[in-house]
């Protein structure tokens, strides 16, 4: 008999687009799924619902189900839109979605600046 491999092992070895598409169903099924003891025992990402996917928004941060990245949300922001603003030019976003941008623009903010001003230039 082959050896069975736990949920968490299979997720990891999914491409990580497959692991976006995965999780973004996954939650929308159930939202409070996990334990929070789950949460401390496994390492899971601080900002969720930012994602990396190569050849998608030429690999920038950027939110879960969607093509928005996230230099471009702190732009807007740095820019004076408010976000009721950006949540009215972008309406499949959510207040949620805004929060995790903001925290993940904070911590990474060297690569996010550098990102708006690469894009400034175009």
């Amino acid at each position: 008999m082959p050896e069975s491999k736990d949920l968490l092992e299979q997720f990891l070895e999914l491409p990580p687009d497959r692991r976006e598409t995965f999780v973004a169903h996954f939650f929308e099924a159930s939202p409070f799924l996990f334990h929070p003891l789950y949460v401390l025992k496994h390492r899971v990402p601080d900002f969720p619902s930012v994602v990396r996917t190569p050849n998608v928004c030429g690999g920038s941060p950027r939110l879960v189900r969607t093509r928005i990245p996230v230099w471009l949300l702190q732009h807007m922001r740095q820019s004076g839109f408010s976000e009721a603003q950006i949540l009215e030019s972008y309406p499949t976003l959510t207040a949620g979605d805004l929060v995790q941008a903001w925290g993940y623009a904070a911590a990474h903010k060297a690569e996010i600046d550098k990102e708006i001003e690469d894009n400034e230039r175009y």
